[in-house]
């Protein structure tokens, strides 16, 4: 039997062995043996033992791949998230090199040759990897090896654990695609970037910004100064208001357009949109960040459209018509005094295309509409006539003639005419 006893401040595990005397006395002969090593020694197997099982029920159930190669890289045992991965099947798998499935064709050759460099000098390694499983579909894997060795510190084989992240690894690839076109639509739209540090009043220009307006990378001084320096006189004095009031509102956006002098003397039109990234404790901007975009070209279309309408409306007065400009992208409709009148409607101004629908008399509705949804989808000209309601109740015969414009895409997005009063017209062919 065996007994522990404490001496001193020690624990002590002690055999004692019993056994007649030699001689066929009577006697007892009692030996003391210390086994406190021995047992020492069987409790840490006894604890080695029970984390192997916990470790090995944890690679067992772990949704992440595990494998165990021996030295020569050759599988002797893997776990069912290796399987999952991979396609293969554990008695598949067994005796198989390594890197049949950690890589494939379309693998990193960098990284491939890293991680060959690594196991031949049993060296650890971790790196992303994709790969194939057995249906040639492809996955990622973050995949951390590590040496297994003996007692002498010679490599025996290595342990390999895959996580999928093949989820995160697209997002990320996403995410840098969207940089990239970001970044090529920025160059390629004319817009500029800046940053303004409130406290201070400087601000952070990026080149195309720069370029916009003709200056060359140290031409420009950058302080808040010096933008509201380059705005055009007319407006300097509302941008500044407006910009004002909306940091006094704590606002976090502000959308302006107005003019700035180009290095070349002209004056460019620029859309300013910016926004507040940073306040401080007491909820005040302290930093902006915004984006220009050059808009001389649009503000120079509207001008002229505005113009062609003015001369447009003149002739149309003078011919007793009423003008309509129908803004198919912003929703926007336009009609004259003229029309107002012919429609019997009070005021002047914009009006709501829905309305100006709701004037056609029941009867002639929907052949009307069925002969402008013709004429926007084909793009072409078009003449009606048809009845229309007043505001005041009386109905009048109208004659309409309209033109379309189509945007770069074939569809259309304005359409512009002009419409007549031709009741007498009417009445004395119906005579």
């Amino acid at each position: 039997f065996a007994y522990k006893y404490r001496r001193r401040a020690d624990r002590h595990w002690v055999r004692i062995t019993a056994a007649r005397a030699p001689d066929g006395s009577a006697a007892v002969v009692l030996t003391r043996e210390d086994i406190t090593e021995v047992r020492g020694a069987q409790a840490e197997l006894a604890t080695q033992a029970a984390e192997l099982q916990r470790l090995a029920l944890v690679a067992e159930r772990t949704g992440n791949g595990v494998a165990i190669t021996d030295a020569g890289r050759r599988i002797t045992w893997v776990n069912r998230g290796f399987t999952r991965l991979t396609g293969c099947r554990p008695d598949e798998a067994v005796g198989q090199d390594l890197l049949t499935f950690l890589i494939c064709a379309r693998s990193d050759p960098a990284t491939v040759a890293s991680l060959r460099s690594c196991l031949r000098r049993g060296q650890g390694t971790r790196c992303e990897l994709l790969s194939s499983d057995l249906n040639g579909r492809d996955y990622w894997t973050d995949v951390d090896i590590q040496p297994l060795a003996d007692g002498s510190g010679a490599t025996t084989g290595f342990i390999v654990v895959q996580a999928d992240i093949t989820k995160q690894v697209l997002l990320r690839l996403g995410l840098m695609a969207s940089e990239q076109r970001l970044r090529v639509t920025i160059a390629g739209a004319g817009i500029g970037l800046y940053a303004i540090a409130l406290d201070n009043g400087t601000v952070t220009y990026d080149a195309r910004w720069a370029r916009l307006l003709g200056f060359g990378p140290a031409g420009i001084r950058h302080l808040e100064s010096t933008w509201q320096e380059l705005v055009h006189p007319d407006d300097r004095g509302w941008v500044a208001a407006l910009v004002a009031d909306s940091r006094a509102r704590g606002e976090e956006t502000c959308h302006a357009e107005y003019r700035v002098r180009h290095q070349d003397g002209r004056w460019v039109w620029l859309r300013d949109s910016a926004r507040v990234v940073a306040t401080d404790t007491a909820g005040r901007a302290t930093r902006v960040t915004g984006v220009v975009l050059d808009i001389t070209a649009r503000k120079a279309a509207e001008a002229a459209s505005r113009m062609v309408a003015e001369r447009l409306s003149l002739a149309a007065d003078a011919a007793s018509r009423g003008v309509w400009d129908y803004d198919l992208v912003n929703g926007r409709f336009e009609w004259n005094d003229r029309m107002h009148a012919i429609c019997g409607i009070v005021g002047a101004g914009s009006a709501d295309i829905r309305a100006a629908f709701r004037l056609i008399h029941p009867d002639d509705d929907a052949r009307v509409r069925a002969e402008i949804a013709g004429a926007l989808a084909a793009g072409q000209p078009l003449h009606t006539q048809s009845r229309i309601v007043r505001g005041d109740g009386e109905t009048r015969h109208v004659e309409s003639w309209s033109t379309t414009d189509q945007g770069p895409y074939g569809r259309p997005v304005r359409s512009i005419g002009v419409i007549a009063d031709v009741t007498e017209r009417v009445r004395r062919d119906e005579d």
